[in-house]
């Protein structure tokens, strides 16, 4: 399979892992779907939101510019994972 082909799924698995580490690191009752709100769920602070960016910029090697997208896309699971697809994508 072509790396390109399975780029959404990598990046799906990627941020559903890294939801699924906070969630179980603060025994939160929360299932990772695409309407989780990040901080309004409680499952990270916006410090917390700026490491879990971090890491994902860092993984997929792209710097996300949210200048154009409402914070209430990107701060919950599905909108966020929409911008981290099209910054990869360019």
């Amino acid at each position: 399979m072509n790396t390109a082909e399975n780029l959404p799924d990598r990046i799906n698995q990627f941020i559903d892992d890294l939801v699924a580490e906070k969630i179980a690191a603060k025994h939160l009752k929360l299932t990772p779907s695409d309407d989780l709100q990040f901080i309004q769920s409680g499952l990270m602070d916006s410090v917390g939101f700026l490491e879990f960016l971090t890491l994902v910029e860092d993984e997929f090697e792209v710097e996300l510019d949210f200048e154009d997208l409402d914070p209430a896309e990107f701060l919950v699971l599905g909108g966020f994972k929409k911008a981290v697809m099209a910054s990869v994508q360019g």
